[in-house]
């Protein structure tokens, strides 16, 4: 069989559906860790990843605008 090919769209949709459950992982530990260290390193994992599913969000409503 050949190789199926995945519309673009449907590929940052995944993205982005990766993002948010890495986002949800993020939050827990967040929530768990004590030491200052970790939470400092929880939270700047948190901003980065608040940031890539911004720009996901961006690129996926791109080609409705271009139509």
């Amino acid at each position: 069989m050949g190789k199926k090919v995945e519309h673009p769209l449907d590929i940052l949709r995944e993205e982005l559906q990766q993002t948010n459950v890495a986002l949800k992982c993020a939050y827990d530990k967040f929530n768990y860790v004590t030491e200052p260290e970790l939470i400092e390193a929880s939270i700047y994992e948190i901003s980065a990843l608040k940031a890539r599913y911004s720009l996901s969000l961006i690129h996926i409503s791109e080609p409705t605008r271009q139509e």
